[in-house]
């Protein structure tokens, strides 16, 4: 289990996301005034930097804020603001081709956890995120990038600093980044192993709601609560997961968000209102595993 998460001085602390993207308890704001944001809203926005959610409160409520948040971060389940019920059950993860000798209540119980501590509760994001974490970890089997040394070189990084997690992630700067997040101490050489290892769900679940959209407005967990499941949202987060197509542009990427051209896949091309534009996502059509299946079979199942 990750260590606890000590959010008393992230208040004051400039920049992006930290450990309160979890929805906080607001029953201690229930009677005060928030000048630039409702209850929900704060809610909602501390995953987007604790400074700038909560410069309309007073310090004391600051500091009140960033106790209940902490405390909300190391008991997900037991807040006000969560229920404790499960989001993804053995069965779900059975149906959905999960290793069975994984399939214990430790591990189903830590995924929900994961889940809630960083925010994954809305079942939209959750069908997306499970779908990515199915393609990119080869149905969970492999938490560790997999390739020759030349290669990692090839790519800029090595065997300690190559992809981990059930969403890789990659280079030394962003283990180092992800292991301060979650209150981890570790600071060996092999970071890559470290993470899968002990962190896969986490490091999956920090991409999605942190590291996914670097600079961007919103991440995206967010982006799927707003704009929804369908397949060509999943196309777009896809596209961020593995690199955006050269080609595929960024009105071309609303307008397939919000349904208003036609799209399809033909030997691994987009087209987009007929026109051939990008490569797709690598693995798109790749069975059992790839995207659209998983997409797929998370839209079935996790329900």
């Amino acid at each position: 289990m990750a260590q606890k998460i000590d959010l008393s001085d992230m208040v004051m602390v400039d920049g992006v996301a930290h450990g309160a993207r979890q929805p906080m308890p607001t029953n201690f704001l229930a009677s005060k005034t928030i000048p630039t944001l409702s209850d929900e809203g704060l809610a909602r926005h501390l995953n987007r930097g604790v400074r700038k959610a909560l410069e309309g409160l007073e310090p004391a409520l600051r500091v009140e804020a960033a106790r209940q948040a902490r405390e909300y971060w190391n008991n997900p389940g037991s807040g006000s603001g969560g229920t404790g019920q499960q989001l993804v059950t053995i069965d779900m993860m059975r149906q959905f081709g999960w290793p069975e000798a994984k399939l214990t209540a430790e591990y189903i119980n830590h995924l929900n956890d994961v889940l809630r501590r960083f925010g994954i509760t809305d079942m939209r994001s959750v069908r997306l995120f499970m779908a990515t974490v199915r393609h990119e970890s080869g149905g969970g089997r492999d938490t560790l990038e997999i390739g020759t040394d030349a290669y990692f070189e090839i790519n800029g990084y090595n065997r300690f600093t190559r992809g981990a997690g059930y969403i890789q992630l990659t280079h030394v700067s962003t283990h180092l980044a992800f292991l301060e997040f979650i209150g981890s101490n570790f600071r060996g050489q092999d970071t890559a192993t470290h993470i899968a290892n002990n962190y896969p769900w986490e490091a999956a679940a920090y991409y999605w709601t942190v590291y996914g959209r670097p600079g961007a407005e919103n991440n995206i967990n967010d982006w799927v609560v707003e704009f929804g499941d369908s397949r060509g949202a999943f196309l777009i987060t896809q596209y961020w997961v593995n690199g955006w197509g050269t080609g595929f542009t960024q009105e071309m990427a609303e307008q397939i968000r919000d349904g208003v051209i036609p799209w399809h896949v033909q030997n691994d091309r987009l087209f987009v209102n007929g026109i051939n534009v990008s490569r797709v996502p690598l693995g798109w059509d790749t069975p059992i595993t790839g995207r659209v299946d998983s997409y797929n079979a998370a839209m079935d199942i996790f329900r």
